[in-house]
């Protein structure tokens, strides 16, 4: 009966993720050409050329980049937002809803979103950056910061983006695992926090 509950799943898992992959990695072993004919086999010769391919070192190191910079922040915005919807606040449920908005849009959604806050011309961050500027009486006439085109500030940028998307999803998974446990868990200590009666004592930690 299990099976039957997991069968769409592994229906959809099979055609969209497990047969794409099998796929692509048959064609890598060959020389694949779209439009022609013949797609002689050529065997790992084209990861050999990956790896030769001096934009495959920068394209690695610009993941790695990305990937630190998105996970780990991530995992702790989403933490921070879990445990504040945890404390029983007033209008918790209005926050919810707010916080997770963003998963629910699709990532061209996303995407011009953002484009448009991050635009040097007419972009929210660069209008509010200039209010902040004129506000401070700042020496000198505020520039525009190109978020989207200078290296500098291109993979920030998206990082910024990427983290406030998906910050929902983790968010949530972790709000639900602090509701469903106990508001304070015992665990048992030698050295601090004795409670009478309890030979090697308590200590009570919040979820």
């Amino acid at each position: 009966m299990g099976y039957l509950f997991i069968a769409p799943y592994l229906v959809l898992f099979v055609a969209f993720v497990l047969v794409p992959v099998v796929w692509g990695f048959f064609i890598s072993l060959h020389n694949w050409h779209v439009l022609g004919e013949q797609k002689p086999f050529v065997g790992f010769a084209n990861y050999r050329a990956l790896l030769r391919d001096d934009l495959f070192g920068i394209a690695l190191l610009n993941t790695g980049y990305f990937a630190l910079s998105t996970v780990l922040p991530g995992n702790a915005v989403s933490l921070l937002l879990a445990l504040g919807l945890n404390a029983r606040i007033r209008g918790e449920d209005v926050y919810k809803a707010i916080f997770y908005l963003p998963v629910i849009l699709s990532v061209a959604v996303v995407a011009i979103i953002w484009r448009w806050m991050y635009s040097t011309e007419f972009g929210l961050l660069n209008y509010y950056l200039k209010v902040v500027w004129q506000f401070l009486h700042l020496p000198g006439e505020f520039q525009p910061v190109a978020w989207l085109n200078s290296p500098q500030t291109a993979m920030p940028s998206l990082a910024v983006m990427s983290i406030w998307w998906a910050q929902a999803a983790t968010c949530s998974s972790i709000w639900r695992d602090c509701a469903a446990s106990p508001k304070s868990t015992t665990r048992r200590h030698v050295s601090t926090g004795r409670v009478p009666g309890e030979g090697s004592g308590t200590s009570r930690c919040p979820c």
